[in-house]
Parts: structure tokens; C-alpha cells; sequence
């Protein structure tokens, strides 16, 4: 099989993905898109597909009280008074840190996690919480020992003892920052989309 760069192979899923996974159509969109490019087999199209499916995409994010509404759109109408003032729970202050995954066509998750999510924290969320969460997702043992992880360069992910424990757990199939694979190209956040929608 001959050899192609990152940004290479994510094109050929980003063409993939744009043709509704028909091989012989992405072959040819890759083609048009690329001309100056070497056109590889019909057949590494869906391989490569494949071979992203085995991929735990995890990620984070938060919510506070500022995006439970929008008071932009909340308008008073008054003929007496022009100046009305709205009142605000703005002392009700809250963050939710929540995490979830996807896995081939399984969600992982989500999982409310720590305020401030710090190195020994996270590594607790991957000893004990995400094999309980791979067990309710009913991720097999084939599956799981086969996977590859990716995390993003966040600090709480780029903790020793973390590296450390996925060195352990996944050998050389975790992708991030200080792991030793060579990271996805900058598009991965494309090719979580494209997992998590089926290329639509």
C-alpha cells in the first residue's frame, strides 16, 4: 500500500463523506479536487473510512447560565415607561464541565465532570469512568483493544501521569499531544463530523 501524507488522507475522507461513502464517486471528487495529486485505489477510500471508525473521539465542553437565555431577544413594550429595567439572576452563577465520545456509531458519554478538570482528575475519569461508560455503550472487548484514542492538547491532557497511563492502556494507538503517534492533521474536528453524521 503506497504511503500518503495526513492532510492526504483526510481529504480522501473529506471526499468520502461529500459523496454519501460511494467509492468510485469519491475517487473521482478527489481526483477533481486534486489534480497535482497521485489518485489511489477505489478501495482505500472505504479502508480509510474503516480505520476511523476504530477512533474514540472524546471531547469537553461547558455550560453556565449565560447560555440558558438569551435576554438580547427579550423586548419591553411600555407607553409610561421607557426606561424598564429586567431583572437578572446574574448572582446565580453555575458551570457544568461535561464530556462525552464518539465511537464508530456509539456515543460514549456524556459524563458530568469536575469543575476544573486537572491532570489527576482526568486520569481518574479514564481509570474508572470511561470502562463503565464503554461498558454501557456496549463497546465489545475486540473493539476496545483495537481502538485508538484521541484526546486534544488540552493541559490536563498532556498531564504525565495521563501519557503515562494511556502509554500503558493504548500502546501507540492514542493520538495527542506528547503521545507517540503522529497527530491527526489540523481538520480532525472534520473528521469527528464526518463519524458523527455519516458523511452528510
Amino acid at each position: 500500500m503506497a504511503e500518503y501524507t495526513n492532510a492526504e488522507k483526510a481529504d480522501m475522507i473529506l471526499a468520502y463523506g461529500a459523496t454519501d461513502c460511494n467509492v468510485r464517486a469519491a475517487q473521482r471528487l478527489y481526483a477533481e479536487r486534486h489534480p497535482v495529486r497521485r489518485t489511489s485505489a477505489h478501495t482505500m477510500f472505504a479502508r480509510l473510512h474503516q480505520q476511523l471508525s476504530s477512533v474514540l473521539f472524546p471531547d469537553e465542553t461547558s455550560f453556565s447560565r449565560e447560555g440558558i437565555f438569551n435576554t438580547h431577544n427579550s423586548h419591553s413594550w411600555a407607553a409610561a415607561n421607557p426606561h424598564v429595567t429586567r431583572t437578572r439572576a446574574a448572582q446565580d452563577r453555575f458551570l457544568v464541565n461535561v464530556g462525552a465520545g464518539i465511537l464508530g456509531d456509539h456515543l460514549i458519554g456524556p459524563y458530568i465532570l469536575p469543575d476544573r478538570l486537572i491532570g489527576p482528575r482526568y486520569l481518574i475519569s479514564l481509570e474508572q469512568v470511561l470502562p463503565e461508560l464503554l461498558d454501557s455503550a456496549h463497546v465489545t472487548a475486540a473493539t476496545r483493544t483495537s481502538m485508538w484514542f484521541r484526546q486534544d492538547g488540552a493541559p490536563a491532557h498532556f498531564n504525565i501521569s495521563v501519557r503515562n497511563h494511556l502509554d500503558a492502556t493504548c500502546g501507540e494507538r492514542w493520538i495527542g499531544r506528547g503521545g507517540q503517534c503522529i497527530g491527526l492533521p489540523d481538520r480532525q474536528t472534520f473528521l469527528v463530523w464526518i463519524i458523527s453524521s455519516g458523511g452528510k
